[in-house]
């Protein structure tokens, strides 16, 4: 060696072989031509070992004697010492007798260790991996066994650890999260009933005392359930929308699909019309669930924004995917959700909250009140009267009054401390979730007496198609209508009612009318109320709950002589454009049935005319003052008779019918205009668009004027 270094030509060396599994040196040669070299063996010191826990007292006191005679016997003793300690071994390095050696059978093993998880390092130790995730502690808590005249014999051990341990900690090792093949059986029956992961955990930790992380559930169950086949071939109608952005698919690891969310364009407006109010129920007669999204029109009419297919309801966290589903699908206006009525457990409830911070959560009142009768039906709170333990409950929950809500509770504390005990832990931990008498701060459009009548449709089409495709097909031609149904103006008078009034409710839809004069009718005394006129809000328990004109606004309005049509501007309830119906006879068309012409049209190019012609008259209703009421409304309706009979010539159309370069010209003109109402396609009903402004009316001497030609008003809408 010292010739390759140096080149001094020494030629000291000397030979090993092996022979009969033995090694010897069969030649050497040490005469060195050159002076002895010292080198140092460098070697790094050993890390300290910091002792944190030491169970050695523990240990003798367990093992009296460290001799026994079988495997058995001192497994045993093991298992004792690690449940009092929280220690956690493991057998290493062992060396087993030959399986026929009959002898040494129940002593199994010639030699081994019981070494402690944390035991020693990882074999890349010394190599700098960021990620790496290891128990290895470097523990020298060890015990070695050897066999000795058919006896095992602890010949040496060290109970002193580098790690916290505690009899408390010892569920956080994999090996105590281990279930029986009995208690496995017992799971297994309560994953046929669908049991969420959450209830399965808490379940498996009060009834065996085993803690299972949320991962260890999930593994569980795709263990002990049987395999689902991938449902990765969707039909031709959850494709094409997903391939439009209006459908979701959620995958587990495996690749098979827990959830679908699906809409449609037409369903997606709807929500962007009236996002302030959604219902989320859950339809029944499917072998999985079934969410069913809604919003309330103009109508107090359902309108459905979503469907949502559940097909494994025991994943935890599913219900937040529906609900991350519907904020995406919906694009936008999410937001502006303000109520939310929804049927489900307090787990959903709190993921409701995580995803819409900003809704307030409420249940269906007749939902509450079922609930409560199906517990009523315990022989345990058969000391009363049923009847009168259910009409308390029934009384604070209807009550708007919080002192006779309080009330209720005390009788039903006094009548049954059972029930009552019934109550403290299932309904008041949600109380403002149900409680009626705290919904008068919210919007709520009369939902809390609906029941779930109008889903039955839907409900029968889960009953008759079995495959997804087929079923998110049938349920989404009945939520979308083939041809839009367009509100006409209502026909009816509203006799005894002044006439200010009269034109406020003809403003509206029917049923909403029915609610506003149910509100002047009940409201004979008007009290004292805080309002801002501005902002057409009023703090009064019928302005919050339905965001109309109350008989406060419309007092107010009155004294600052304010047209009392003035107070809906901007309000989703706004329906038809204001006529004087009691001059005119019962047959009155509208612009969509007595036009010709604009039957022939596209939707776009009458959407056009309608809008075109409307800028004419609209400030007329808005600036009619109450001494010059009845002589402009016979102008607008003379106005009225006159342009719905003349013939005017739209760009690039005759009286034969519209040419496709007239309509694709109209259509440029409807997009390019700046107004709100086009600018969110709304359907070609009469509108009622009201100035910016509250201020005194002005005189329109231009009313008699004929319209002016298209080319102008092209420019002046360009020039707004």
């Amino acid at each position: 060696m010292h010739e390759r270094k140096t080149g001094t030509g020494c030629e000291a060396s000397f030979t090993v072989g092996c022979r009969n599994g033995f090694l010897y040196v069969s030649k050497f040669h040490m005469v060195h031509n050159h002076a002895t070299v010292k080198r140092t063996l460098d070697r790094s010191m050993p890390e300290p070992y910091i002792v944190i826990t030491d169970y050695s007292s523990q240990f003798l006191q367990i093992f009296p004697s460290l001799v026994f005679s079988s495997l058995s016997e001192l497994e045993d003793k093991m298992e004792e010492f690690q449940i009092k300690t929280g220690c956690m071994y493991a057998k290493r390095h062992t060396c087993p007798w030959p399986k026929d050696d009959l002898e040494h059978q129940d002593v199994v093993y010639k030699k081994f260790a019981y070494e402690c998880l944390h035991y020693g390092y990882c074999k890349d130790r010394d190599v700098a991996k960021s990620d790496r995730r290891s128990s290895k502690t470097g523990c020298k808590s060890v015990l070695f066994v050897t066999c000795r005249n058919n006896q095992l014999h602890i010949s040496r051990f060290d109970m002193r650890h580098n790690h916290p341990v505690s009899g408390c900690c010892g569920y956080v090792y994999r090996r105590n999260r281990r279930l029986s093949p009995r208690q496995l059986s017992i799971i297994k029956e309560l994953l046929r009933e669908h049991q969420h992961e959450f209830a399965l955990k808490e379940y498996i930790q009060s009834a065996f005392h085993v803690y299972l992380t949320a991962a260890d559930v999930r593994k569980l169950k795709q263990k002990l359930q049987p395999k689902r086949s991938a449902r990765r071939l969707l039909g031709l109608t959850l494709k094409s929308l997903g391939s439009e952005g209006y459908a979701e698919i959620l995958t587990d690891e495996d690749g098979v699909d827990r959830v679908i969310s699906f809409t449609s364009p037409f369903l997606v407006k709807n929500f962007h019309f009236y996002p302030e109010v959604v219902q989320i129920r859950e339809l029944t007669e499917a072998a999985f669930s079934v969410y069913h999204f809604s919003i309330i029109d103009r109508q107090l009419v359902s309108r459905t924004v979503m469907f949502s297919f559940v097909l494994d309801q025991g994943i935890c966290g599913t219900f937040a995917s529906v609900l991350q589903s519907f904020k995406h699908l919906m694009q936008s206006r999410v937001e502006e959700t303000e109520t939310i009525f929804v049927d489900i457990n307090s787990v959903e409830l709190h993921e409701i909250r995580q995803e819409l911070p900003q809704a307030r959560i409420l249940f269906f009142q007749d939902s509450v009140l079922r609930d409560v009768r199906e517990h009523l039906k315990d022989v345990t709170v058969l000391h009363c009267d049923k009847k009168d333990l259910f009409q308390h409950f029934f009384n604070a929950v209807k009550t708007p009054d919080s002192e006779a809500y309080l009330a209720s509770l005390q009788e039903i504390a006094n009548d049954s401390p059972a029930f009552w005990n019934l109550i403290n832990e299932i309904w008041m931990p949600c109380a403002e979730q149900w409680a009626g008498h705290l919904r008068l701060t919210q919007l709520t459009f009369g939902i809390e007496n609906r029941n779930s009548a109008s889903l039955e449709h839907f409900e029968s089409v889960l009953k008759i198609h079995g495959s997804l495709d087929s079923c998110a097909k049938r349920l989404l031609e009945l939520a979308v209508p083939n041809k839009q149904s367009y509100e006409f103006i209502c026909k009816h008078d509203f006799p005894g009612q002044p006439d200010d009034v009269q034109a406020l409710l003809r403003l509206l839809s029917e049923p909403v009318a029915k609610v506003v004069l149910a509100h002047i009718e009940t409201m004979q005394t008007c009290s004292e109320v805080l309002l801002d006129l501005s902002t057409r809000k009023c703090c009064c328990s019928f302005s919050l709950q339905w965001r109309l004109p109350c008989v406060h606004l419309m007092k107010t309005a009155r004294s600052a002589y304010i047209p009392l049509p003035s107070l809906l501007k901007g309000s989703r309830w706004l329906e038809h454009w204001p006529l004087e119906y009691s001059q005119v006879s019962s047959a009155v068309e509208t612009v969509v049935e007595g036009d010709v012409e604009l039957d022939l049209l596209s939707p776009t190019a009458k959407l056009l005319k309608i809008d075109m012609q409307l800028q004419n008259i609209q400030e007329m209703v808005v600036s009619a003052d109450s001494a010059k009421f009845k002589r402009r409304q016979q102008e607008l309706k003379e106005l009225e008779s006159r342009w719905l009979r003349e013939d005017v010539a739209l760009p690039g159309t005759s009286a034969d019918g519209p040419s496709e370069q007239g309509n694709k010209q109209l259509e440029e003109y409807y997009y390019g205009n700046t107004r709100d109402e086009v600018r969110l396609h709304c359907p070609p009903i009469m509108k009622c668009v009201f100035s910016s402004d509250l201020e005194m009316p002005r005189h329109l001497d231009q009313v008699r004027s004929p319209l002016p030609p298209v080319e102008s008003m092209q420019k002046r809408s360009r020039g707004k």
